[in-house]
């Protein structure tokens, strides 16, 4: 029964503000849940990517039917045992009652053993390294405030750098990816959900992380672990190559190797004169130049 103290008008003004506001803030958040098509983590295209997204599933179901039942049950209570005109007595109590406590006991372990053997089998599945013999290559992957730099190692002599790129990393389609994941300065996570799933980058560690990507495309990643002031600008972008054509990943390594192409016209020798002048060295790298490579070099070995 509505108290007769209440003005009916403004209880009405209050329901409609209310309502208007929920109609006004849903759309919001509608559009703020929304994200690249690339950057989900439900269209895997990788190895290791189609385990992480079946375990996401397998997970979502058991929650979901979880969630169902508990729902069901609440309102199935609410109705069952509402307190009826007139009525003050308390319903039938349950507290000390045995066979319910071992129930409601045994059946989240259940559940949780159900969960942790697949959850096991499939982090010892996600950590197993490449079959002796088979084609990898291997990147070293270096978090810094805030970029991402990726170190080309040579698959004759793993501690040779052949070529290094910055916040792009170039793969090929059917070919076991080997990253030795690590960080310059604060601990960021390396995240491209469409292939991988999160890694730590920490300063003074190395953590090993495998993927087999099994479509060409450009994928978006971020790092996944606020860094510092521009965390949310470092992005990460991964290009898979085909194994064959003009695209393919070989000429992408051929094209990498080539030394930069020196200036030819009197606007590039200006460029050229003012990256110099202007210092942008500091921070970037045009291969090919002996002085801006010294300088580059000087800069890895304090890092």
């Amino acid at each position: 029964m509505l108290n007769p103290n209440i003005d009916t008008h403004d209880l009405r003004t209050s329901v409609l503000r209310r309502v208007w506001h929920a109609v006004l803030v849903t759309p919001a958040l509608l559009l703020a849940a929304c994200d690249t098509p690339q950057r989900d983590i439900e269209k895997p295209y990788s190895d290791v990517a189609e385990i992480s997204a079946w375990f996401y599933h397998m997970l979502l179901i058991v929650v979901s039917i979880i969630m169902f039942i508990v729902a069901a049950w609440f309102l199935y209570s609410v109705v069952k045992f509402r307190r009826k005109p007139g009525d003050d007595t308390m319903p039938p109590q349950t507290h000390g009652h045995t066979q319910l406590e071992i129930i409601w006991t045994i059946i989240p372990t259940i559940i949780v053993i159900a969960i942790t053997i697949p959850t096991i089998q499939g982090i010892f599945e996600l950590e197993k390294p490449p079959a002796e013999g088979e084609e990898v290559v291997l990147i070293n992957v270096t978090g810094k405030q805030w970029w991402w730099e990726y170190d080309y190692m040579d698959p004759a002599d793993p501690s040779k750098i052949m070529f290094s790129t910055a916040n792009e990393m170039h793969v090929e389609e059917g070919t076991t990816v080997h990253m030795e994941v690590t960080s310059a300065d604060v601990i960021h996570a390396f995240w491209v959900p469409n292939l991988t799933g999160k890694r730590d980058a920490t300063p003074g560690r190395r953590y090993p992380m495998y993927f087999k990507p099994n479509k060409v495309g450009e994928f978006i990643g971020q790092c996944a672990e606020l860094c510092g002031a521009s965390h949310a600008l470092m992005g990460i972008k991964v290009f898979v190559h085909p194994k064959e054509g003009t695209d393919s990943y070989d000429n992408w390594v051929a094209a990498q190797l080539k030394p930069a192409e020196l200036p030819t016209s009197p606007i590039e020798e200006e460029g050229k004169r003012l990256f110099i002048a202007k210092g942008c060295m500091r921070c970037h790298n045009v291969k090919g130049d002996a002085r801006t490579e010294l300088h580059h070099r000087a800069r890895r070995w304090e890092t």
